[in-house]
């Protein structure tokens, strides 16, 4: 799952109670961070388990860091199909 929390991540940040952690917690796959500017990443707080398998930041750039993180889920799911065959 690629997740671009955009402007919502600095309200996450300054409310953790806000569920989103609870949320990405409860995923039953990897997730990957995008953003376009480091401002907006999310800030892993205590009790959290499940932080993403990458952040991608390319400044000002938000379609590269799709790109990149496009391309990095494809790999994990062609390791996940590799090990399956």
């Amino acid at each position: 799952m690629l997740l671009d929390p955009g402007e919502l991540a600095q309200q996450v940040n300054d409310h953790p109670e806000s569920g989103l952690g609870e949320a990405l917690d409860g995923l039953q796959t990897p997730y990957i961070e995008v953003h376009d500017d480091s401002d907006d990443t999310l800030e892993p707080r205590d009790g959290w388990h499940n932080t993403p398998a990458a952040t991608i930041i390319i400044h000002g750039d938000l379609a590269t860091s799709y790109r990149i993180g496009l391309g990095i889920a494809l790999r994990q799911l062609q390791n996940t199909c590799d090990k399956a065959a």
